[in-house]
Formats: structure tokens, sequence, C-alpha cells
């Protein structure tokens, strides 16, 4: 069995706030031009590529070490400024690790002043479909309209209406939420600053209506980003759509960093 090291990001902070930072895993750091590699020795026979490939096929294993590598950089959070790196980054010796460290110098100098006195926090929208047509229905002249010439029509005529509105509402709903939840996206990130919101996604993994976004927000400036989402989430709730705002998280979507 051999060793190799795992890296869990880098900093330029000083050491004694890594390691008042430390959770139950055996840390150390690395340090090369002012930038701090912080990690760890782990067993070729888990990170070993090979080994590695066969391993990440045990939920038991995934779950064990994923969970490990969140909790140490979710532990810097707030405390210091870091770029966390991908789950599973190891490097066969030191003098690697100190390599990458030394390429990668300048990029990685420069991205830590970008995230100092940052926080990452993760936005979701999901919708409640019932809630939200009966609120459009409400509100959309075109929508009443169709309820008025339904309630003047012959059952055959009405038959067809009936058909044509609720195509006319799937439409109304979807539009509904995507104009509001954009608006709602934007006004976010301008208490932010930066955002994903480009990529955001208008529909969850099982294929929902709903979206998602992070933003990167100063952490003096946290509370009035916090206030307005809760301002947001109020107002939104009541036409059924639901906001959920977590974090603060490590800056995994915006390190715009890769050692690769």
């Amino acid at each position: 069995m051999g060793e190799c090291i795992y890296v869990y990001c880098v900093t330029q902070e000083p050491c004694h706030l890594i390691e008042q930072c430390k959770l139950n895993v055996d840390l150390y750091s690395l340090e090369h031009h002012g930038l701090r590699a912080v990690a760890r020795t782990v067993s070729t026979d888990d990170f070993a590529e090979t080994k590695f490939q066969e391993n990440v096929k045990n939920t038991v294993w995934l779950k064990t070490w994923a969970l490990e590598h969140h909790e140490v950089l979710a532990s810097f959070v707030g405390v210091v400024t870091f770029l966390p790196f991908k789950f599973a980054t190891v490097f066969h010796s030191e003098k690697n690790v100190l390599a990458m460290l030394d390429k990668h110098e300048m990029a990685m100098k420069g991205r830590l002043r970008k995230l100092t006195g940052m926080l990452e926090y993760g936005v979701k929208a999901r919708v409640d479909d019932d809630a939200v047509k009966g609120h459009v229905a409400t509100i959309s002249p075109e929508v009443r309209a169709f309820d008025q010439e339904l309630a003047e029509s012959s059952p055959g005529k009405a038959f067809f209406l009936k058909k044509k509105k609720e195509i006319i509402l799937e439409h109304e709903v979807q539009s509904f939420f995507e104009r509001h939840m954009r608006e709602s996206m934007l006004y976010l990130a301008s208490h932010a600053q930066e955002n994903t919101l480009p990529a955001c996604e208008m529909a969850d993994s099982d294929g929902n209506n709903g979206l998602k976004a992070e933003f990167l927000v100063k952490q003096a400036e946290k509370e009035v980003f916090l206030h307005e989402f809760e301002a947001r989430k109020r107002v939104l709730g009541v036409c059924g759509i639901h906001l959920e705002c977590t974090g603060p998280w490590p800056p995994y979507n915006f390190a715009d960093f890769s050692v690769q």
C-alpha cells in the first residue's frame, strides 16, 4: 500500500487560521510563494487511478469521502479565502503539489483576490402548478375572456373552448413563471458580485418547473442579500412559486480554476 497527496483547496491565509478549521482530519499545508495547499495523505488503495474507478462504484465509499471533502471545505467558509478543488484531486507526491502551485501561481493569486470577503449562496425555485394556475387564471385577461365565453356557449362549443383554454393557460403559467423568476433572479444578482444566471436551469432533474442559480455575495453585504431574498420569497409565495436559499457554501461555482 502506497500513499498519495489529496488536496482540498489552496489559500494564502496564515497557518493558524487553517489549523482552527480542522475537523477530525489530519490536514497539513504545503507552501510555495505565499500559496498554501491544504492537504492530507491518503492511500493509493483508495485513490490510485485504477482503484478510484472501482471505488466510486461503491456508494458507501463514495458518500464517505465526498462528505468529508465537503465538510473540510465548509469549515473554511467565512474564515479563510480559498480556492476549492474538485473531489478526489490527488498528486503522487508533495513535489508534484509544489510544482502545481508554481505553475498556476499567478492565476490562483488573481482568483483568490476576487474571492476575498465573498460567500456563495444558492437560490432554488419550484412551482406549485395548481396554485400558479389558479393565480394566473384570475389575472390573465385572455383566460378570463375564455371563461366568459364558456359561460355563454352551448355544451358542444364549450367542450372545444375548454381544451383551448387549457392550452392557453399552460402557456400563460409558463410565461408567468419565467417572467417573474427572471426578474427576481436578476434583482438578486444586482446585490451580488457574480452569478450563474446565464446557465441557470428552467427545470429540475425530474423535469418539473423550477430554476436554480448561484450568487457570489460580499460577506459584508450578506444581510442585505438575504433580506431581499426574503422579500421576493414572500411575494412569489402568494402566487405559488416557492423560493429556497441555501448557503453560505464553498465557492464551488466561482473558483474558475482547474489544475487539469
